[in-house]
């Protein structure tokens, strides 16, 4: 089956029913890639320690966005 066939079996569905095959298709590519989330990981520990020891301080929301208003 092509893709265009596909496409054309979900004309015959409801409008729930694709919304259900659209979620089952989204995370199925919504998968965790390993290599980012040990990135990821690796960072937060990096600025936690930094918080930690204030070689880094916190900032709030309002003063961070302020920058770029």
């Amino acid at each position: 089956m092509t893709i265009k066939e596909l496409f054309n079996q979900t004309k015959l569905m409801k409008p729930l029913e694709k919304a259900k095959l659209v979620d089952l298709i989204l995370a199925d590519l919504d998968k965790p890639d390993a290599e980012v989330e040990s990135a990821w990981l690796k960072e937060i520990q990096r600025r936690k320690i930094n918080l930690k020891s204030g070689r880094t301080k916190a900032v709030s929301y309002q003063a961070a966005m302020g920058k770029y208003k």
